[in-house]
């Protein structure tokens, strides 16, 4: 298996940072349950609220990406494969700078701090040139390829009905919300998993491996 994993809101989890940065910088006047999803959905009823919601993104992903936390389970995930030899790749859409030019931050930068500081090129095992960021989600599909991944991981419906999205690959959605599938009642054509225990029995189940989150 050649394993590629997207790396916002699938890998990073930025539920509680923003809420609190939303709080902080005066866009809601109490916390609200819901994470990243409540916020962005509150904040766009408002007047003006897609330029309060980017500026919280390009906080949270730039200035204040180290408090940021690892999505749960996805740890024992990048260990298991380490320990099998797997190659694994993070492939993300992610530009360089926020489109809220207020923050001048490099965001590649701050992401791959972020990584270093979760361990992820000691104790989870991963390689340091295996981490791609890509600057359109085209480009991010044509990764996706270069890389020959058999499965890859996103969070993003969107990323998989990319056109030139290979056919040959696993698609499995991370949606850990349970949120309403553009598909509805039809079958979509990835399958759908709400924590990474079970993406870990998915991709391991022929393997052998056993898989212990912590």
């Amino acid at each position: 298996m050649r394993i590629g994993v997207d790396f916002d809101n699938t890998l990073a989890d930025y539920d509680t940072l923003f809420v609190k940065l939303a709080v902080e910088e005066g866009l809601l006047v109490a916390p609200v349950t819901g994470g990243k999803r409540a916020v962005r959905d509150t904040l766009r009823q408002a007047v003006d609220g897609e330029f309060a919601w980017r500026h919280l993104q390009a906080l949270a992903y730039g200035p204040r990406m180290a408090e940021a936390q690892l999505m749960p389970g996805a740890g024992a995930f990048l260990a298991a494969c380490a320990h099998q030899g797997l190659d694994i790749s993070i492939i993300s859409h992610k530009s360089l700078r926020a489109a809220d030019q207020s923050v001048t931050d490099d965001l590649r930068e701050a992401a791959t701090a972020w990584m270093v500081a979760q361990g992820f090129f000691d104790r989870l095992g991963l390689a340091e040139d295996r981490v791609f960021f890509e600057d359109t989600r085209q480009a991010k599909v044509g990764r996706i390829g270069d890389a020959r991944c058999t499965h890859f991981i996103d969070d993003l419906e969107e990323v998989f009905l990319t056109p030139g999205f290979p056919d040959d690959v696993r698609r499995i959605l991370f949606d850990r919300d349970g949120a309403p599938s553009a598909f509805g009642a039809h079958k979509p054509p990835f399958e759908t998993f709400r924590t990474w225990e079970e993406i870990a029995d998915a991709c391991f189940s022929t393997s052998g491996t056993r898989y212990r989150s912590h």
